[in-house]
């Protein structure tokens, strides 16, 4: 355990206090605005209690958020590397950034100061939307939900935080209450009829809870809770791993008519629907994934034999790298 670490973590700094300060202030104002449906009448309405919820959970999920990374650097045997190595498991976006940022000087983001205040503010900012929204559902999953996303699921849920910030002013948030997650009935999607889906928040998203989509997409949501930084790492590199092939064999093969497939929808087919994780999506959902073409998708049982082996590496490699930290 790195003691020296261990006193200088003790305290929150400055910046993350007056962070949390501002966005449960702002939570307590937003919170007692929003208009939520009431689960029993169906009705929107207000309540100062949302202002309330979104306060406490700012100042819980901050300190969770930062707790959490504190303790992965602990016991770290050189923290200034560990901490650069933990930045590209939880936060990646901020990470490549801080990569730049140290071509030219120290870094600044992915330093162990800079982990531990990225971890507050994108925990206490969650916590905040969460509040506003009301999504967890204290009587039932939201006690696993929320410590999720402020722990383990981070990694995803700092690219939910920019769907936030992207989708706020004009992506209409959903009324509902108590599902465990955010769901915007349009905003930023990769394709316009396709939903997109990180962290906790759901975009693009028009169908309701029930439904065979909604299903899909909170699929996502508990993969990112249950896996955690291996979620996203295996997600991304299954699309690197697999775009050139893709294109390769899109450009290659031809449809039941004698036309080429194109080397868009082969990346698209291997990188995306042959992705384990939009497979198991895909089978929670009930759609089968070869309506949008039979070229090019495999069955079930090629993805899992591929997911062995580039999961099963990336997997390891990530764990090799924490563990050489030690």
């Amino acid at each position: 355990m790195n003691v020296a670490y261990l006193d200088m973590a003790r305290g929150l700094d400055v910046a993350a206090l007056i962070s949390l300060g501002v966005l449960g202030l702002l939570g307590l104002i937003v919170g007692s605005l929003v208009k939520v449906k009431n689960n029993t009448t169906g009705q929107d309405e207000q309540s100062g209690l949302g202002g309330v919820e979104a306060l406490v959970l700012v100042v819980v999920g901050g300190f969770l958020a930062r707790t959490f990374i504190w303790l992965l650097l602990l016991p770290l045997n050189d923290v200034k590397s560990g901490a650069v190595v933990l930045g590209h498991f939880f936060f990646l976006i901020p990470a490549v950034i801080d990569d730049f940022i140290a071509i030219g000087g120290p870094r600044v983001l992915t330093s162990p100061e800079g982990l531990l205040f990225l971890a507050t503010v994108i925990g206490a900012f969650t916590a905040m939307m969460d509040g506003v929204w009301r999504i967890h559902d204290w009587k039932g999953l939201g006690w696993l939900s929320f410590p999720l996303d402020m722990t383990w699921g981070l990694a995803g849920v700092n690219y939910g935080l920019l769907l936030h910030l992207v989708n706020f002013a004009w992506a209409n948030h959903a009324t509902e209450t108590r599902h465990n997650g955010h769901r915007y009935q349009s905003g930023f999607r990769l394709k316009p009829t396709f939903a997109f889906t990180q962290g906790s928040v759901m975009s693009n998203l028009s169908d309701n809870p029930g439904t065979d989509l909604y299903r899909h997409e909170m699929t996502h949501v508990w993969q990112n809770r249950m896996f955690g930084p291996f979620y996203t790492l295996n997600y991304i590199g299954w699309m690197i791993f697999w775009l050139i092939p893709g294109l390769i064999a899109g450009a290659t093969s031809k449809t039941a008519t004698g036309a080429s497939v194109g080397p868009g929808k082969g990346a698209e087919r291997w990188c995306y629907f042959n992705c384990p994780w939009e497979v198991w999506g895909y089978a929670v959902q009930g759609q089968d994934r070869k309506a949008w073409g039979s070229e090019l998708i495999w069955s079930a049982v090629p993805v899992i034999i591929a997911a062995i082996f580039v999961f099963g590496g990336i997997t390891a490699l990530c764990i090799v790298l924490y563990g050489l930290q030690l």
